[in-house]
């Protein structure tokens, strides 16, 4: 999988860069290394940036996602969550607003400078 897992510059933030459409598999492999990565260095919030690869699961698998998954991989609700998208794209909305309708701190952006200063600020 092309699923790269990194600490922002600030340190504040990890960044997930994913490089391959995005499947079921893709995102729980997204989120066991932030998990890995949060576990070691104590930091929650996340940038992930999947900008240009399509979103390539169902409505059914993004609900799935929302309201059982995140659930049983207990996500942590109070952490940021920034997603970056192309400017034109609006595939993740049903995605992206389900996530937020089951108590995720999630937030959608197409400008990476705001993303990262959302998530630093304090």
């Amino acid at each position: 999988m092309s699923v790269t897992t990194t600490i922002g510059p600030s340190g504040k933030y990890l960044v997930c860069r994913v490089d391959e459409p995005v499947t079921a598999e893709v995102v729980f492999e997204m989120i066991r290394q932030l998990d890995e990565l949060a576990d070691q260095t104590g930091i929650r919030h996340r940038l992930i940036d999947p900008r240009g690869m399509p979103n390539m699961m169902s409505v059914a698998a993004n609900y799935d996602l929302a309201y059982k998954d995140m659930e049983e991989l207990k996500i942590d609700r109070s952490t940021k969550i920034a997603s970056l998208r192309l400017p034109t794209d609006t595939v993740d909305d049903f995605a992206s607003t389900a996530i937020k309708n089951a108590g995720y701190n999630l937030r959608m952006f197409s400008d990476e400078a705001e993303a990262i200063a959302w998530l630093e600020e304090d």
